[in-house]
């Protein structure tokens, strides 16, 4: 619970999209923790999820995620990545993903079960 609780101060000093905010925290297999919130441009292309950046660029495989999305008056809200973010959760081989569903209520991917 602590990292999703990270996640969500991640989030909260994100950039906002809409009326959300999102934030993700990676454990990577060898103990380091990296953190990474949404980031939005002018440009769309080089825009990106946080769960995505944070997998791409700074994970590393065996990595385990917390991804918070939170509503601008601080309820949770669904952060279950988007099929873009699946396929490449998958491609790097993250463990696990838990994820805010609603107020006080949280999901977990086990994505090494797929395998």
């Amino acid at each position: 619970m602590k990292y999703l609780d990270l996640a969500i101060r991640i989030a909260k000093g994100g950039e906002e999209n809409r009326n959300y905010l999102i934030g993700c925290v990676a454990l990577r297999e060898d103990g380091a923790i990296v953190t990474s919130p949404n980031i939005l441009t002018k440009k769309p292309e080089h825009s990106a999820h946080a769960e995505y950046r944070i997998v791409k660029h700074k994970s590393g495989i065996g990595a385990t995620l917390w991804v918070a999305r939170m509503h601008r008056d601080g309820q949770w809200a669904n952060a279950k990545p988007c099929i873009k973010c699946q396929t490449l959760i998958r491609n790097k081989r993250v463990k696990k993903v838990y994820y805010t569903i609603s107020p006080n209520t949280y999901g977990c991917w086990n994505v090494a079960d797929e395998a």
